[in-house]
C-alpha cells in the first residue's frame, strides 16, 4: 500500500491510496473520529470482479482456477487462486493480485488499484494502514478507541498491533 497526501491550493488535502494484496488502508475523520471510511479493500477470490478477472483469464489462457482445496469429505479451506487443477498439496494464493508472487497464476497480476478522497482545510483525518490480520480481529470501533486514546501514531501503532496480537493468540 502507498498512501499520498497532497495539499491543494485552498488548504485542501487530497488522499490518495495505491494498493495491491490484502493489506488494507482506512480513514477516521471528524473531531472525534466518528466517521470511517475505506481507503482500499483486500484483493481475493470473495471480491466478484477479481473472481471474474480471474475465471475469464483461466477460460482464454489457461493456468488459473477459483477455488477451495477438496478432500473426500468436500471442500476443505478458504477460496483461493491456484495455477494448476486444485488439490491438497498444490501450490495456491489467497489473493488476487500480488507484487512478488511470480512462481503462482499468471492471473495473479501486480497492477494496484486506486482511490482518491478530499479532505478540507480544517478537517481532521487519521489514516491506518495494516496488515489483513490486524483488520481481521480489530473493527473500526476498536481502531478508532485506540487513535482517539493515543498521543501520537507512534503509540497507536504499537497498541494496535499488541492489541492484534493479544486478541489473534
Amino acid at each position: 500500500i502507498n498512501l499520498f497526501v497532497v495539499a491543494g491550493e485552498t488548504g485542501s488535502r487530497s488522499i490518495l491510496c495505491a494498493w495491491t494484496g490484502d493489506s488494507r488502508a482506512a480513514y477516521f475523520s471528524g473531531s472525534d473520529l466518528h466517521e470511517f471510511g475505506h481507503l482500499s479493500n483486500d484483493h481475493d477470490p470473495t471480491s466478484v470482479a477479481e473472481r471474474r478477472r480471474i475465471d475469464q483469464y483461466g477460460k482464454e489462457k489457461g493456468g488459473a482456477f477459483v477455488a477451495r482445496r477438496t478432500t473426500q469429505g468436500g471442500a476443505l479451506g478458504p477460496w483461493a487462486v491456484f495455477k494448476n487443477t486444485p488439490e491438497v498439496g498444490g501450490l495456491s494464493l489467497m489473493m488476487t493480485r500480488s507484487i512478488g508472487d511470480a512462481r503462482h497464476s499468471k492471473a495473479i497480476v501486480p497492477d494496484p488499484e486506486f482511490k482518491r478522497i478530499q479532505v478540507g482545510r480544517q478537517e481532521i483525518v487519521r489514516c491506518v494502514v495494516a496488515s489483513d490480520g490486524m483488520w481481521r480481529v480489530l473493527n473500526a470501533n476498536a481502531v478508532r478507541e485506540v487513535l482517539v486514546r493515543s498521543a501520537n501514531a507512534d503509540i497507536a501503532s504499537k497498541w494496535l498491533a499488541l492489541e492484534a496480537v493479544r486478541l489473534h493468540g
